[in-house]
């Protein structure tokens, strides 16, 4: 948590003070402990009772590990941003545990499948971390926003295997999901420049547009890139994204014929 101290000074020096960081903790463990006994149930459907199904902690580990480090890296408003991309990042965790419901099932299926997923365990996480007292209008624009980053997620996923046209390559996924990503986000910020360059009428800087595209597409990508990682060297989830994006299944070596192998 970072204090910063402000006073409009004019000419006689900066508006704003140095951050001071405060180490606050929380009175209880448990609502940092309850998102991953969710994660835990979900692993314990009978469709990931394998050990590869573990697997999926891994990303997610570290992924909260690089998001509990933000806060030292970005002093401004990194408590908020800490407050929506951890829940972001359970959300994520719950689509890949979740996907063996609809894959190969209807794109449509997989894009309501993974929304109510991930927008559920983002809620729900995104709640927990916050204390009785600071339970208000806030909080639930947060909601709202992991809401609607959800459903751009998972809008992306879709959008990339459509753009993948059922081949299933790495690289090609990967840059499918970033193009998806950033395309979405643009579409679903552009009402809110308009907004904004509206009701300002000297208009907004071009990095403060570029921040409000920009930053949660790439945000979202890096999210998912260690969930990916994982599909591309765990079979498990390989096959399930190869399922979720509808991907055809990579080629078996052809068999050489008996006779062929006989000569031979």
């Amino acid at each position: 948590m970072a204090f910063i101290a402000v006073a409009d000074i004019g000419g006689l020096g900066a508006r704003e003070g140095p951050a001071i960081l405060y180490p606050w903790r929380p009175p209880s463990i448990l609502p940092s402990v309850l998102p991953w006994v969710a994660m835990l149930v979900l692993l314990a459907a009978p469709a990931n009772r394998k050990r590869k199904a573990l697997w999926l902690l891994l990303p997610l580990a570290l992924l909260l590990l690089v998001v509990s480090w933000l806060p030292n890296a970005v002093q401004n408003d990194a408590d908020e941003l800490v407050d929506v991309v951890r829940p972001m990042a359970f959300g994520i965790a719950a689509i890949w545990s979740l996907s063996f419901l609809w894959v190969w099932k209807h794109r449509l299926l997989a894009l309501v499948g993974s929304f109510l997923a991930s927008a559920g365990m983002s809620v729900l996480v995104l709640v927990l971390d916050q204390s009785q007292s600071t339970m208000g209008l806030e909080v639930w624009m947060k909601a709202l926003t992991v809401a609607v980053w959800a459903l751009l997620l998972s809008a992306s996923l879709v959008v990339a295997g459509i753009i993948c046209r059922r081949q299933y390559r790495p690289g090609r996924v990967v840059a499918s999901l970033m193009a998806s990503c950033v395309a979405l986000h643009v579409a679903a910020a552009i009402p809110f420049v308009l907004a904004a360059v509206i009701g300002q009428p000297g208009g907004i800087p071009g990095s403060a547009v570029l921040a409000i595209v920009l930053v949660p597409a790439l945000a979202s990508v890096g999210m998912l890139l260690p969930f990916l990682l994982l599909s591309f060297g765990n079979e498990l989830y390989r096959e399930r994204l190869q399922g979720m994006l509808r991907l055809a299944r990579e080629p078996l070596p052809p068999m050489l014929k008996p006779d062929a192998a006989a000569a031979k």
